[in-house]
């Protein structure tokens, strides 16, 4: 299940910034996915990565 808590447009270049609240993602039970409405591009994240650069 998913569910949507935010949405952000890109801009003319492609690219978005989000910022979520850090309470926020303490709870998220897993990971994040990012979809591109226009460009069909997915990124999938996992928040709590130890590494710090979150790609799942």
């Amino acid at each position: 299940m998913a569910v949507v808590v935010s949405t952000q447009p890109a801009g003319v270049d492609g690219c978005a910034s989000l910022r979520l609240p850090p309470s926020l993602l303490a709870r998220a039970p897993g990971l994040l996915v990012l979809f591109g409405r226009t460009s069909g591009t997915i990124v999938v994240s996992d928040p709590h990565d130890a590494t710090g650069n979150g790609a799942a």
